[in-house]
């Protein structure tokens, strides 16, 4: 998620822990929740909650048709937890973050923890896979002793309004439309994660409703064309014998 890149690229040693978290409709609007637990001593490169409150806020303000529900930093011992909850209309809207000006402040690492995305979208199906690697994002994990690793994770989940034709997810739930990908953050930073699923999309009540009332429309039309034809008068016939 391009909201938090920039403060999981400051993590010079010391774990994390991430879980972001997507409802989609039907209709292609939906909601996220954004949670990242980082150290203390990393956030303070960036200003401490103060600059990662501001840091927030400018990616966000690239993003207008985002609506912003809630944003908390806050401090518990010597760890800072960030918390964001947005919504939109349309989860393409995400995609403005990446070509606001805001996102070219973020440091060339954090491409790593925003991943690429393959977007494609065939008919109704939609095919999604998106590639991240918390390895080379996070600088000197080499030298990390494994044991501080223990119980930290990176956890996706994403909602869907059906079941996906397929997917990588580690497990399902909802009968396959939530997937969850869980990721122990010492494999995390060892190899790429890839995150895939494809799932046919639902044609919105709104739009099988515009198309009822368009027909309609047309029927009416018709209907009415067809009335007035009947309704005109006859021209007079004509015949030789009169010319």
């Amino acid at each position: 998620m391009r909201l938090l890149a920039l403060l999981l690229t400051l993590v010079l040693a010391s774990c994390i822990d991430g879980k972001e978290e997507f409802w989609i409709e039907a209709n292609g609007s939906g909601r996220a929740e954004i949670t990242y637990d980082i150290p203390a001593t990393a956030a303070a490169f960036s200003g401490g909650e103060n600059g990662i409150r501001s840091q927030i806020q400018k990616l966000l303000d690239d993003a207008p048709k985002l609506t912003t529900r809630q944003v908390l930093v806050h401090t518990q011992k010597d760890r800072i937890i960030v918390k964001i909850n947005i919504a939109y209309d349309s989860a393409l809207d995400l995609i403005e973050i990446k070509d606001g000006t805001a996102i070219q402040q973020v440091p060339k690492a954090a491409q790593h923890l925003l991943g690429t995305i393959d977007f494609r979208l065939s008919g109704r199906t939609v095919h999604l896979t998106r590639t991240i690697n918390p390895g080379k994002a996070i600088p000197g994990t080499f030298f990390i002793p494994k044991s501080q690793f223990a119980g930290r994770s990176l956890t996706y989940i994403t909602h869907l309004p059906v079941p996906t034709e397929s997917s990588n997810a580690t497990r399902t739930e909802n009968n396959g439309k939530t997937l969850i990908w869980e990721f122990p953050l010492a494999s995390a930073l060892q190899n790429p994660i890839v995150t895939r699923y494809q799932v046919k999309m639902p044609i919105p009540w709104w739009l099988i409703a515009g198309l009822i009332g368009i027909l309609a429309s047309l029927a009416y039309l018709i209907r009415s064309l067809f009335r007035k034809a009947k309704k005109r008068p006859s021209p007079p016939s004509t015949s030789p014998l009169n010319v």
